[in-house]
């Protein structure tokens, strides 16, 4: 069972979140690109615990850059990671169309409805909607 001092704090995290995410959800989606590089950008300044891991990893991964260009790539990767965080709202809760209506180029798209059409259907592997990873 969890400590009841540490619930009420939980609680209200959670029902942050979810107002967040849903008002997040009613951005357009270039205030919300913008909202998110700002945050990155904040959370970079602030020095928080994913700024720290970022900066460790990098250190791991790249140690033959400098300091300087590892800091600029950390600080592009917590931007991009802010943006992420203030787009997603608006995909997962949004409109299918309004989703779709961000597309702008889609390759291969006649080879699933070819294989679909075979009557063998397709297999498709699809990465996060995303490339934060």
């Amino acid at each position: 069972r969890q400590d009841p001092s540490t619930e009420r704090p939980r609680h209200l995290q959670a029902a942050l979140g979810r107002a967040g995410f849903a008002i997040g959800g009613l951005l357009p989606f270039g205030a919300a690109y913008r909202l998110g590089g700002w945050v990155g950008r904040a959370a970079y300044r602030v020095g928080d615990k994913n700024t720290a891991i970022t900066r460790v990893n990098l250190g791991l991964c790249l140690p033959e850059l400098d300091e300087a260009e590892r800091e600029r790539i950390a600080l592009e990767s917590l931007r991009s990671a802010g943006r992420v965080a203030c787009e997603l709202p608006g995909i997962w809760a949004g409109s299918r169309e309004r989703t779709l209506g961000l597309l702008r180029e889609v390759e291969g798209r006649e080879l699933v409805e070819e294989a679909v059409a075979s009557g063998r259907g397709a297999f498709l592997l699809s990465p996060h909607l995303g490339s934060w990873e």
